[in-house]
Parts: structure tokens; C-alpha cells; sequence
């Protein structure tokens, strides 16, 4: 077996800060499965005359003894909102987050692993989403951790 996404990250990049705004950055796997690669989208939230970018990357390594996606979402409204998703019995190597519902009007606010301390890994992962204008389309987000036996 090759190769596996432990974890990964994105940047998006134009001269003017905020218009390109990351709404996925997640394991495509499916959930209870190995990661393999990070899936990276991006929006504009306004239009935008000029060119901008989107970098992906993603942290390899030998497969993990009972590695596996696991997420968990919000109801989908139109509220700031915030998701956990937890490796019950094992350890986060990773994670990752999505916007569902609407495109250009939520970002990624925040996503990163908690529960774990400076002599114990995380044990899950929580993201929250922040409506960037205000919208009242309906969205929802969803937290995934990569997870494995510790």
C-alpha cells in the first residue's frame, strides 16, 4: 500500500486580501477510509478583476494502523456555526473542513485539532464557519479528522 494524506492545508492568494476564500480543504476520502489527498476549493466572494491563486498541499506518510476519515456537520441555516468531529479511541493526524450550500458568502474561520496537550496527541478536530458578507442562503459545515490508533 502507498503512500497516505495525514493531514494538508491550503492558501489562497490575490493582491487584494479576503477575495479569495478557501470554502474546502478535506480529505476526498470517504468516511471510514484512509485519506489519500486533500481536496482544496476556493470561491471569490466579490468579483474579482485581477488573477488569483490557490495552493494545496498535503502531509504523506506510510499508512497508520486503523487510519480513517471520520466528520460530522451542522444543521444547515444561515448562522455562524462551528462542527467537531471526534476519533473516538484513537488519535487526529489531521483535518479538515468544508462549506456546503452556498459559494463566495462563508469562509473557513477556523480548523484545528483539540483535546490533545504537550505529551498527548489531539483527539479531535473542530472548524467553525463565518458568513464573510452576511447571506441568507442556507449552509452548513463539516469538521473531518484523520484519525488512527494512537
Amino acid at each position: 500500500m502507498g503512500a497516505g494524506a495525514r493531514g494538508g492545508g491550503a492558501a489562497a492568494g490575490h493582491q487584494r486580501r479576503g477575495e479569495g476564500i478557501l470554502d474546502t480543504v478535506a480529505p476526498p476520502a470517504p468516511v471510514g477510509g484512509p485519506a489519500t489527498s486533500v481536496l482544496v476549493e476556493a470561491d471569490e466572494s466579490d468579483p474579482l478583476a485581477g488573477d488569483w491563486n490557490v495552493t494545496a498541499f498535503a502531509i504523506c506518510a506510510d499508512p497508520l494502523s486503523g487510519q480513517q476519515v471520520v466528520a460530522a456537520s451542522t444543521a444547515s441555516g444561515s448562522a455562524n456555526d462551528g462542527a467537531r468531529a471526534d476519533c473516538t479511541g484513537q488519535v487526529a493526524t489531521g483535518s479538515g473542513a468544508e462549506i456546503v450550500g452556498v459559494v463566495g458568502e462563508v469562509v473557513i474561520d477556523n480548523a484545528y485539532p483539540i483535546d490533545g496537550s504537550a505529551v498527548s496527541a489531539p483527539t479531535a478536530t473542530t472548524v467553525y464557519g463565518q458568513e464573510e458578507d452576511g447571506t441568507t442562503g442556507s449552509w452548513y459545515i463539516t469538521a473531518y479528522a484523520l484519525c488512527a490508533d494512537g
